[in-house]
C-alpha cells in the first residue's frame, strides 16, 4: 500500500518514470520489425496519456 499511496500523493512522479520506460523501451521495439512492438507502444501511449490526465484531475481538486 505503500507504492498507492506514495503515487496518489505524486501522481506526476509515475507519469515521468512512465515516460522514462517508454524512451527506454522504444529502441527495442522500433529495431524488432514486428507489429507486436507497434502495438505495445502503442498501449504504453494510451497509458500515458491516462496517466497525465489523472495528475491533472488530481492537482485541480
Amino acid at each position: 500500500m505503500l507504492i498507492v499511496s506514495s503515487a496518489r500523493r505524486h501522481p506526476s512522479a509515475v507519469l515521468l518514470v512512465v515516460q522514462l520506460l517508454g524512451v527506454l523501451v522504444y529502441p527495442a521495439m522500433a529495431t524488432s520489425g514486428s507489429g507486436i512492438g507497434r502495438v505495445a507502444f502503442e498501449i504504453l501511449g494510451i497509458i500515458v496519456l491516462t496517466l497525465a490526465v489523472f495528475s491533472v484531475w488530481r492537482h485541480l481538486d
